[in-house]
């Protein structure tokens, strides 16, 4: 054994330094956009202040009065903009509590990383369930499985050394992991929840191999979604506006072009497009989950290919207003929770005749997360599933939720995926005040068929700025998913270089391989209830 990887909980994480691309992307890309408003601001004021009388503004040029019509609405547009904000400020109140399916996924949780990695996707070996008494048995605090785990762990604590952790803190971290809501002390809250957090403690040391010091250390004050003050940054009418043009468009053309129908059930809104001659026994259809981003703007290219290279099969693709900074959308402010979401889904794919033969899923980033939920609900109606830069696996560990919201951008891609991405109003309500980590999780063993490639495929990269970090989080992802089973080069595709998003870039080696993996036949099946 080598001391110095047994010590890694130790170690102080690299600083982070900023890069010229960070500046540049701020300077030529992020400060022009977001200087809009101020300087709005500015020019009304200004503009309002030169006036002797309201008479005064009718002599105005047409240029200087258009401006100011301009200016104008961004300056109407950013009270409205923080009286959003204000709406999604407040700690939302917690969510009801299923103490089993908590205690069934800290179980999980505490399995993890318990079985060693195979690159070969020795199915057999990988499936052999880990004895959950034995998680129970103290571990060594020299055993590296319980030194990765406090490495991995300690990321929800700022990332200081694991042995600066302290009680306090680890309740509190417990308590918001367990039951939403901010914890002060064992004397102030009910007792079963007492005694369900001492528990979970109990079982955390052994997993850890040691006993935490009593007391707290502020220096390690764990990030708590949900609870934490919501970060968003302003961005302009015009921005926004731009958006909702465009997609309108874009959902036009797609009628126009390939016949695809612009469509509402219940809550849910979709372009679907469904071939005449299709039978319901035919080629499965094809549901797809967009990201985080601008909707179908982001991913018009795609959405084209599928539609033009399937045109004998179905394509669902579903609209998510929250998620695609569609600010003027009636649900912007309001994402859908995991069982609306699964009862509409079901309901809709039933009303198509489609849950007789089962459907193909593919998703891309936090679009796996309503995979994960229909996988969970529906098993047997997820025929196949394609999980495009997952964010959905190992989400215990805190690299995605650190990366995503705590992490200070570093570089330009970073940089501009915080600002155009991850602050804005919308996403940021999804992300910081509705994510559910117990029900936003997904198991390999909850995945049909996961460990048949031509059923189950996963798409990785290794320098992805969400899932990965400068501890390669992606590669434990991908570590995760071979011990479990997963065939390497064949279920789990991993790009070392590959970029958030890349495997979705029009004409890219990953997206053919994608194409050819849903063109694959499965046959007909008929879906047992």
């Amino acid at each position: 054994m080598h001391p110095r990887s047994l010590d890694v909980d130790e170690h102080p994480r690299p600083p982070l330094r900023r890069s010229r691309s960070f500046y540049l992307c701020l300077v030529l890309l992020v400060a022009p956009v977001y200087s809009l408003v101020p300087l709005s601001w500015a020019y009304v004021l200004y503009s309002l202040a030169t006036l002797h009388t309201l008479l005064d503004g009718w002599q105005w040029s047409w240029l200087h009065r258009a401006l100011f019509l301009y200016c104008l609405s961004e300056v109407l547009f950013s009270l409205y903009h923080y009286k959003l904000y204000r709406s999604v400020a407040e700690v939302p109140a917690p969510a009801p509590v299923d103490i089993h399916l908590l205690r069934t996924c800290l179980t999980r949780v505490l399995e993890a990383g318990m079985v060693s990695a195979s690159s070969s996707g020795d199915e057999k070996a990988a499936t052999v369930a880990v004895d959950p008494m034995a998680i129970f048995e103290p571990l060594a605090a020299d055993d590296p499985r319980a030194v990765d785990f406090r490495d991995r762990l300690r990321t929800w604590f700022r990332g200081i050394p694991w042995s600066a952790i302290h009680q306090h803190e680890m309740y509190a971290w417990l308590y918001w992991a367990t039951f939403g809501e901010h914890f002060t002390g064992l004397d102030d809250i009910p007792d079963g929840h007492r005694a369900a957090l001492q528990d979970a403690l109990q079982l955390l040391q052994y997993r850890i191999g040691r006993t935490l010091p009593e007391g707290s250390n502020p220096a390690g004050r764990p990030y708590l979604l949900k609870l934490d003050a919501i970060s968003v940054w302003g961005r302009p009418f015009v921005y926004y506006a731009f958006i909702a043009s465009v997609n309108h468009l874009i959902r036009r053309h797609f009628s126009r072009k390939h016949g695809a129908r612009v469509g509402r059930f219940r809550q849910l809104e979709y372009i679907l497009h469904v071939p005449e001659s299709w039978e319901p026994s035919g080629p499965n259809p094809i549901v797809f989950f967009h990201g985080l981003g601008v909707g179908f703007l982001q991913y018009s290219q795609l959405i084209h290919r599928l539609l033009d290279e399937f045109p004998d099969r179905p394509v669902l693709v579903l609209r998510q207003p929250s998620i695609s900074q569609e600010i003027f959308h009636p649900r912007h402010l309001q994402p859908m929770a995991r069982a609306e979401m699964v009862e509409s889904m079901y309901a809709l794919l039933e009303n198509l005749g489609w849950t007789t033969y089962g459907v193909t899923v593919l998703s891309h980033s936090n679009g796996s997360i309503p995979h994960a939920w229909l996988v969970k609900e529906y098993p047997r109606l997820v025929r196949r599933s394609c999980f495009v830069d997952p964010v959905v696996f190992c989400t215990w560990e805190g690299d995605v939720c650190y990366n995503f919201v705590y992490r200070p951008p570093t570089d330009g891609l970073r940089l501009l995926m915080r600002y155009f991405v991850g602050t804005e109003l919308g996403i940021a309500n999804t992300i910081q005040r509705h994510f559910d980590w117990a029900d936003n999780t997904l198991w390999f063993e909850e995945i049909p068929n996961a460990h048949d490639s031509a059923s189950t495929k996963f798409y990785l990269g290794g320098r992805d700025a969400i899932v990965a970090s400068e501890v390669s989080s992606s590669r434990r992802v991908r570590r995760y998913l071979l011990a479990h089973g997963a065939h390497d080069g064949a279920g789990v595709v991993w790009n070392p270089n590959g970029v958030h998003g890349e495997a979705m870039l029009h004409r890219g080696r990953d997206l053919d391989d994608i194409f050819s993996w849903l063109a694959q036949n499965q046959g007909h099946v008929t879906v047992k209830s």
